[in-house]
Parts: structure tokens; C-alpha cells; sequence
């Protein structure tokens, strides 16, 4: 039972390698890097590969396009947006806090100013998710009504 439960942990523990290898493949490939390049890159983030398996994951990785923009279409992008929306949160929550423990005048007029620059960024990421939204509405009575059309 025990060797079961280890066999598992081994077994998420390699597939979660697999994953951080694939992403950190697609880093440099969006980088540009070459493969000297990328190889350093993906040993400062603590995975050492050899040549040959960065190649593996590489081409996986090509082979694997349309099936990510698949993913991203399908549920991905929607997540992707939302974390972007979760990270400006997240700015400006802590430039809030910066600037009530900042007591030089000058430097509170910068963390204000800062602040004020992500206003438009945030309004404009709220109001892509209520364009995304009204979509997905549209879409699903779409399907819904076609698929009622189909099966009667």
C-alpha cells in the first residue's frame, strides 16, 4: 500500500518536471533564445537538461501549437485574463500599501502617480472580461437553440 502511494507521488513529482520543463521551453522559445541560451535559462531555474532532451521537449513543443491554441481558445484564455486582472490587482493593493507606509512627500506623490497609471489598464481588463462574457452568452444560446434545432 505504502509502495502504491510513493509509486503515485513519484509519478506526480516527474509529470510536475515534465510541465515546468515544457513551460520553460516555450520561455525561450518566445525569447529567442538559442540553445546555449536556453539551456542556461532553464538551469537557472533549477532543471538541468541535457541538449538532447531540451530538443525532445522542443519539438514537442512545436508539434504541440495548435493543440495550445486549442487549450487557450477553448477555457485557457479566459483563465489567462482573469490572473492578469488578479496581478494588477495585486499591484495596486501593494502600491496602496507602499504609499500609507511612505512617509517622504515625494516619494508618495510617485506610488500615487503609479497607481493612477494602472487605473486605465484595470478599467480596460474589466471591460474586455464583460465583452468576453456577453460573448460566451451569445455563443451558448447559439448552440443551445441549434442543438435544440438538430435533435428535434
Amino acid at each position: 500500500m505504502h509502495d502504491n502511494a510513493r509509486n503515485m507521488a513519484k509519478k506526480g513529482s516527474r509529470e510536475r518536471k515534465k510541465q515546468e520543463v515544457t513551460r520553460l521551453v516555450i520561455h525561450t522559445k518566445a525569447m529567442r533564445l538559442n540553445t546555449a541560451e536556453s539551456l542556461v535559462y532553464i538551469r537557472t531555474r533549477g532543471i538541468d537538461i541535457a541538449e538532447r532532451t531540451y530538443f525532445k521537449y522542443k519539438e514537442k513543443v512545436d508539434s504541440s501549437t495548435w493543440d495550445r491554441a486549442e487549450s487557450i481558445a477553448k477555457g485557457g484564455l479566459l483563465e489567462q485574463h482573469m490572473q492578469r486582472i488578479d496581478n494588477l490587482e495585486t499591484i495596486e493593493h501593494e502600491q496602496w500599501l507602499s504609499l500609507n507606509m511612505e512617509k517622504n512627500p515625494n516619494n508618495r506623490s510617485q506610488i500615487l502617480e503609479r497607481i493612477a497609471v494602472l487605473q486605465p489598464y484595470i478599467t480596460a481588463m474589466y471591460d474586455y472580461t464583460r465583452a468576453i462574457m456577453e460573448k460566451q452568452t451569445e455563443l451558448r444560446k447559439v448552440y443551445v437553440i441549434g442543438e435544440k434545432s438538430l435533435g428535434s
